[in-house]
């Protein structure tokens, strides 16, 4: 087995791919002073105006630019970019709301390591 193998070997491993951390609510609880009920709030109206304003825009260019014809609005990598936008901000409320108010569903109290 040549060098360049090895290290690829190595580098590529599970235990490299970053699964695993110290501090997992890190990822989901709020890094701003103040309350931390705050933060779930945050990120459920941002989810909430972003998935608004995508299907406002679909409405909105459909009735405008493409007669009615709501397939066209697909065509642009600009309004894909907006649906992955919205649903990054759907999936981080719900991650933070589940950590925050449902947190005995996601985390083993019984097993959390000091």
């Amino acid at each position: 087995m040549d060098a360049c193998t090895r290290c690829v070997t190595f580098e590529f491993r599970s235990e490299n791919a970053g699964l695993e951390h110290d501090r997992p609510e890190n990822f989901v609880t709020s890094q701003w002073p103040g309350h931390p009920k705050f933060y779930p709030l945050y990120r459920v109206v941002t989810a909430l105006v972003l998935t608004g304003w995508a299907i406002a825009d679909v409405v909105y260019e459909t009735r405008t630019f493409y007669n009615g014809q709501t397939w066209k609005w697909f065509i642009f990598a600009t309004n894909w970019s907006f649906i992955l936008l919205a649903l990054s901000g759907l999936f981080q409320a719900l991650t933070t709301c589940l950590y925050n108010f449902r947190s005995h569903w996601i985390i083993n109290l019984k097993n959390q390591r000091c």
